[in-house]
């Protein structure tokens, strides 16, 4: 079984906010000085940098995987596709920020729906961190090719 702390959390944190953002507007929304300055090219800037710094750790994954797979033969199918499913789902979450960011501006004054674009924020914020978390335990799981070249087979890479 895989590990669950990380989707777990995430819908603890979704259904919390979401909960917060419809009961007590005033503590997400622009009320919220914080979240008011926050949620704005601030926020793009934030993901944009944790995208880049990823997308990096997936690069150097990359190359090492390669460079194991030429000693040991093995192929890592599944390793590479869950690294290719992080960096996708990065890039979704960035423009999903683009898209709030833009949007903001033009919502009515309804205080509910601006709690909740905040809380959008928030979540996209937490799941990048969490992703770049996940990329990061991978890099350094990598163990060495001579570890790799006497495992038995698994048949699950």
């Amino acid at each position: 079984m895989k590990n669950l702390a990380a989707p777990v959390s995430l819908v603890i944190l979704t259904v919390s906010l979401t909960i917060i953002s419809i009961c007590y507007p005033s503590y997400l929304n622009d009320e919220n000085g914080f979240l008011k300055g926050a949620v704005n090219h601030e926020l793009l800037a934030v993901l944009g940098f944790v995208v880049a710094l990823t997308l990096g750790k997936a690069g150097d994954i990359h190359v090492e995987l390669n460079r194991i797979q030429d000693q040991t033969g093995k192929q890592f199918k599944n390793t590479r596709k869950a690294i290719k499913r992080s960096y996708q789902s990065l890039i979704v979450a960035f423009l999903i920020a683009g898209v709030l960011v833009v949007v903001k501006p033009n919502l009515v004054s309804e205080p509910v729906l601006i709690a909740l674009v905040n809380s959008l924020a928030i979540i996209l914020v937490y799941f990048s961190v969490a992703v770049l978390y996940d990329i990061t335990a991978t890099v350094f799981g990598i163990p060495p090719a001579k570890d790799i070249a006497h495992e038995p087979e698994k048949g699950t890479d």
